[in-house]
Order: C-alpha cells, then sequence, then structure tokens
C-alpha cells in the first residue's frame, strides 16, 4: 500500500509539475499594485542615488518645483479631461493602425510598404512640428528649458499627434516604446495649457500626464509613482488625486491581437 501511494504521489506531483507554466502565472491585483509601486518607488530612490552621487539626473526629465499655491481648483478638471482625451487618442491610434496593419497582412511587400508609409506620413508632420521624431527622453529635457518660447498651438499640436503618430509606427514594423513619447506629450499639452490659461506648467504638466497614464493603464499608483521620477514631490498631492481620477474614466478597449505596442503602457 505504501508503494502505490508514494507512486501515485509521484505520478500526481509530475503531472501538476507539467500543467503549470509559470509563463501563464498572475499575480493578484493587490500584489501587483504593491509590487509595481514599490519598484516604482526603488527606481526613484536609485535615481536619487545616483543624481546626489555622480551628478545629473539618469536620463530622466525633472520637472521645476511649483509655485507656491500653484494648485488651480478652476483648472484641475479641465487639466484632467485634456489628459482623457488624449488617453482616447492614444486608444484610437492604437486600435486604428493595429486594424489596418492586419488587414495590409506581412506579405513581403507589406513588410517593406508599411513602415515605409508610415515614415513619409511622419515626416510630412515632422516639416511642421519637428518635435514629433524622436522618443522624447531628450526633447523632453529640451522642452522643460525652452517651453515658453514655443507656441500653445505648437505644443499642443506637437503632443497630441506625436501621442498618434507614435503607435502607427510601432504597428507599422518600427522599433520601439511609448514611454517617453506618452511623458512627453503630456508634458507637451500641459505646458501649451499653461500658456493659454496662465496656470502653473508644473501643475498643468503634471496632471494631464498623470490623469492620462493612469487612465491607459489603469493603475493609479503605479502612474504616480512612475511620474515621480519626472515631477517634484511637492506636486504629488494633486498628481495623486489626478491619477485617481483618471483610472476610473470610462475608456473603450479595443482589444487587439497583434498589437504588442499597446500593451507595453499598459503593463508599466
Amino acid at each position: 500500500m505504501r508503494p502505490y501511494s508514494a507512486l501515485h504521489w509521484r505520478a500526481s506531483w509530475q503531472a501538476s509539475d507539467e500543467a503549470s507554466d509559470p509563463n501563464e502565472y498572475e499575480l493578484r491585483r493587490s500584489a501587483k499594485t504593491v509590487l509595481y509601486f514599490s519598484a516604482a518607488l526603488a527606481a526613484l530612490g536609485g535615481a536619487s542615488a545616483s543624481s546626489a552621487l555622480f551628478g545629473g539626473s539618469g536620463g530622466l526629465p525633472r520637472l521645476a518645483e511649483p509655485a507656491p499655491g500653484a494648485f488651480d481648483p478652476i483648472w484641475f478638471l479641465p487639466c484632467i479631461a485634456f489628459g482623457y482625451a488624449l488617453a482616447l487618442v492614444f486608444e484610437g491610434s492604437s486600435a486604428l493602425f493595429s486594424r489596418l496593419s492586419r488587414r495590409v497582412g506581412d506579405t513581403a511587400f507589406a513588410v517593406i510598404a508599411k513602415p515605409t508609409a508610415a515614415g513619409l506620413i511622419m515626416g510630412g508632420i515632422a516639416a511642421v512640428l519637428p518635435n514629433v521624431l524622436f522618443s522624447g527622453e531628450v526633447q523632453t529635457h529640451e522642452l522643460v528649458s525652452d517651453w515658453s518660447e514655443a507656441g500653445a498651438f505648437v505644443l499642443l499640436a506637437t503632443g497630441v499627434l506625436k501621442l498618434a503618430i507614435t503607435p502607427m509606427c510601432l504597428n507599422m514594423g518600427w522599433s520601439g516604446g511609448h514611454f517617453f513619447p506618452c511623458i512627453y506629450s503630456g508634458v507637451s499639452c500641459g505646458f501649451g495649457i499653461a500658456l493659454l490659461a496662465g496656470v502653473d506648467p508644473t501643475f498643468a504638466a503634471g496632471v494631464v500626464t498623470t490623469s492620462f497614464i493612469a487612465c491607459t493603464t489603469r493603475k493609479p499608483l503605479l502612474s504616480a509613482g512612475i511620474l515621480l521620477l519626472c515631477f517634484p514631490l511637492h506636486g504629488m498631492l494633486w498628481c495623486g488625486l489626478a491619477a485617481v481620477i483618471g483610472s476610473l474614466l470610462p475608456l473603450p478597449r479595443a482589444r487587439h491581437a497583434g498589437s504588442d505596442a499597446e500593451e507595453e503602457i499598459r503593463e508599466l
């Protein structure tokens, strides 16, 4: 009886081991929240320590401290609404170009034609708005230092169009990611609103960017934690509120196979 039990246990253990796939394991939402937020805080601490020891900001853009009393409740909700609009642009562009890419197919001609067409469209836009090019990491540094020299329309148009053409390029065969382009788009639009409304630029950029990222990822704590790397701690109260509100806003989820580019921002 004992040998049979041992054999039976071993067979059960082997069957269970063969059935389990670590790649299919899913953490609970609460565990993900703690894990991702802790990782974001650890990244913030590492970046701060590196900056203190070696100088610089580790390649990450850093906005200035907001002016005293910069929280303007009149413009808080409009900035969140604009961040929500950016999320709709992001989702719509991802769904449109993912569907278009699948329809064109992956023939030898399509492999060349799709990125070529995307490059032509992007080049045409860049002839008027050159900052739609590149990842946005270096450009965000430049934007923080000279944003007031650009017009409000240029800032708003650059942010919106950069956010629209990034999923286009990635779905059409270009390589790269969404992280810095999304931050650049939010900051650029926030600065454009600051020029139009006369509000503090860090306040406007923080609320727009945080609400947009949180609406897209549906992870408010993670979004606020990541943006701590770019925005001052003093302004994270209203950024945190924007993240919570943005994550609760309804967003059409057009799940489409093959859109690996869209998944990057969701997995932040």
